[in-house]
């Protein structure tokens, strides 16, 4: 089998392949390169977003708080994706940390949620971050407002189906459960064993019972 060349034109697709948000980006998280996803999500092509930092690529509104932008403000300290891009530039991985952004446009502003992986990539001797944004923001939307039903728990989706809490969490979310007794359920289950009326014993033992169906034998 011939060896695939990795060109250009191939590493693009491969990043574009993917669904996610994904950024190239450099010790100060501005952006080298980025994916179909994050243009059609930002809502700009990549040309229009290369050099700049994703807090104001993203339109964050902790960038805004500084004349300086991206970085800069108090709360950009405790910024998952930052810290993420320092650790991945240090050499560590981090893999799917939850965090929330909040965005601005001149008319609104609103929470989006992310999963942030990140992880060190060196590309001619240069120091950069393969990020990963997988957007959250439906899912956590829709967990404010899920009806579920207050005696079995089961969940109602839109088209008026019940689903388990476990078919629902591993169908949106990809979650498995394991399951278990906690300690209240666990006492409540056992005085429920104990509590079921005991089995009355036969008039006749087992013996008694052996006995007659022998003779019953001898007689026939």
């Amino acid at each position: 089998m011939t060896d695939i060349q990795l060109t250009s034109s191939f590493l693009r697709k491969i990043l574009d392949a993917n669904p996610s948000v994904v950024l190239i980006v450099d010790a100060d998280v501005r952006i080298v390169t980025s994916n179909l996803a994050a243009s059609e999500f930002l809502g700009n092509d990549t040309a229009a977003i290369r050099g700049t930092r994703s807090g104001e690529a993203f339109s964050c509104m902790n960038a805004t708080k500084s004349p300086l932008g991206c970085g800069h403000s108090p709360e950009c300290l405790s910024c998952i994706i930052r810290n993420s891009v320092s650790l991945a530039i240090a050499g560590q991985r981090t893999h799917r940390i939850r965090t929330r952004m909040t965005r601005v446009n001149d008319t609104e502003q609103r929470d989006y949620f992310f999963l942030v992986t990140a992880a060190p990539l060196e590309y001619e001797q240069r120091a950069l971050v393969h990020l990963v944004l997988e957007d959250l923001t439906e899912f956590m939307e829709m967990r404010k407002l899920i009806p579920i039903c207050s005696k079995c728990k089961k969940i109602r989706k839109d088209d008026d189906y019940w689903d388990a809490v476990e078919t629902f969490m591993s169908k949106y979310l990809d979650l498995s459960f394991t399951h278990g007794y906690c300690p209240e359920c666990a006492d409540a289950f056992l005085k429920e064993i104990e509590d079921l009326p005991a089995q009355k014993p036969s008039e006749e033992g087992p013996h008694d019972s052996a006995m007659a169906n022998k003779d019953e034998t001898l007689d026939a």
